[in-house]
C-alpha cells in the first residue's frame, strides 16, 4: 500500500505537487483509519481489551472495544511517513 501510495505521490507533476499532497496525504491517513480500525477493533475484541460494563457508571450494553485510537494513531504516522518519501520533502 505504501509503495502504491508513493508511486501516485511520486507521479504528481512538479507545480501542482504541493497542493496534491496537501490534499492527498490526509485522504491517505482517513483512508487507512478506515481499514486499520475495524482490524484493530477484531483484535481488542479479541484479546480482551475492552470497556465492560458495570451498571453504575458505565451503561453501555455490551463489551466496547478500546483500540481505536491506536487505529487513528497508526493512520496519521502510515500517512506523515509516506509524506516524507515525496519529492522535496526534506531538505537536501
Amino acid at each position: 500500500m505504501a509503495h502504491c501510495a508513493i508511486e501516485l505521490a511520486s507521479n504528481l507533476h512538479h507545480d501542482t505537487s504541493l497542493m496534491n499532497a496537501t490534499v492527498a496525504i490526509p485522504i491517505l491517513a482517513f483512508a487507512t483509519c478506515g481499514v486499520l480500525t475495524p482490524a484493530m477493533r477484531a483484535l481488542a475484541l479479541r484479546l480482551g481489551i475492552v470497556d465492560l460494563p458495570d451498571g453504575r457508571r458505565k451503561l453501555h450494553r455490551s463489551a466496547i472495544p478500546l483500540a481505536g485510537g491506536l487505529a487513528v494513531c497508526l493512520a496519521i504516522e502510515f500517512a506523515l511517513t509516506v509524506s516524507l518519501q515525496l519529492p522535496g520533502a526534506r531538505p537536501e
